[in-house]
């Protein structure tokens, strides 16, 4: 097992978050092109799997899976999660939507604890409990045609279900290090999500206008890049450390969300975004610290 390097663990979380910032634009495009979110899901992974057995094919991945059950479990979880987590992106908008999905690592930190045997410790958990208050602030920010910031209806409920299953997707991405390399998660993730995808999108309809082909191959690209980055990076830092870092997508979204898509930025969102860079910042920091307290082996 790699010893914990934070620093590289760091660099390849936060490069991870510009993938899946791409990704949410390129979801929200090729929504508003007519592509219902189901479908959307489907080609993510399908394009996903032919880049992977491209890099395997060339020799610069290994896709040799050990560990079947967990590899299973990941996929089946984390292609439920990216499920509901595309359907809030376009039924709730870019900003509400990722922020209820990327509030996982509350759930992470529970099953880490649980499954990992991995100490949070009073100064990490009141990190976290920061963080995910601005996230909370961040919720605030009022989607276009909601009846009230805080409301829940069904798509917020299937979004918070998705940060369920991704809070556990990340607790096997820590487990599958011992056995399976980075290439062989994702592909696992990627094989299943596209099964668990196929049946409803067969349902709501798969055609596509050759005029978007560039966007599922976009988002494809993102998708992969992210993912691997970030599951490459976990490998180096803790599940819930990690888990932390990636809420600074929904802050880089909700910008995003006013730059592309003239969504408004109220005090509440810039509060939260606030509080979710600093508690990363900081957690990085105190990782780092504790790291050189230990001597090499």
């Amino acid at each position: 097992m790699n010893q914990d390097r934070p620093a590289l663990g760091t660099t390849y979380m936060l490069t991870s978050c510009i993938g899946f910032c791409a990704m949410t634009v390129l979801v929200k495009l090729a929504d508003a092109a007519g592509l219902h979110a189901f479908a959307i899901v489907f080609y993510r992974f399908a394009v996903s799997i032919l880049l992977l057995l491209a890099v395997a094919a060339v020799g610069r991945a290994r896709l040799r899976f050990v560990n079947l059950r967990i590899l299973f479990l990941r996929g089946f979880v984390g292609g439920t999660g990216v499920l509901f987590f595309y359907l809030a992106i376009t039924k709730l908008g870019i900003a509400k939507g990722t922020v209820l999905a990327y509030s996982y690592p509350i759930f992470t930190a529970v099953f880490s604890a649980s499954l990992l045997k991995e100490r949070i410790g009073p100064a990490k958990a009141l990190l976290i409990a920061i963080a995910f208050a601005g996230l909370c602030l961040l919720a605030y920010w009022k989607a276009a045609g909601a009846a009230s910031p805080w409301e829940l209806g069904r798509f917020e409920l299937l979004g918070v279900f998705g940060a369920i299953c991704g809070g556990l997707a990340v607790v096997y991405i820590k487990q599958l290090h011992d056995t399976d390399t980075s290439y062989a998660i994702f592909f696992a993730q990627s094989a299943v999500g596209a099964v668990i995808a196929f049946v409803p999108a067969a349902g709501v309809g798969m055609a596509i206008e050759p005029r978007i082909v560039w966007l599922l191959v976009g988002l494809g690209i993102a998708t992969s890049a992210g993912q691997l980055l970030m599951t490459e990076g976990f490998k180096y830092i803790g599940a819930t450390t990690g888990s932390l870092l990636g809420m600074l997508v929904p802050v880089a979204n909700l910008f995003v969300g006013v730059l592309l898509f003239n969504e408004q930025l109220s005090l509440p969102a810039i509060s939260g975004s606030v509080m979710v860079i600093l508690s990363c910042t900081l957690v990085v920091f105190w990782d780092q610290r504790n790291h050189k307290r230990i001597p090499a082996a």
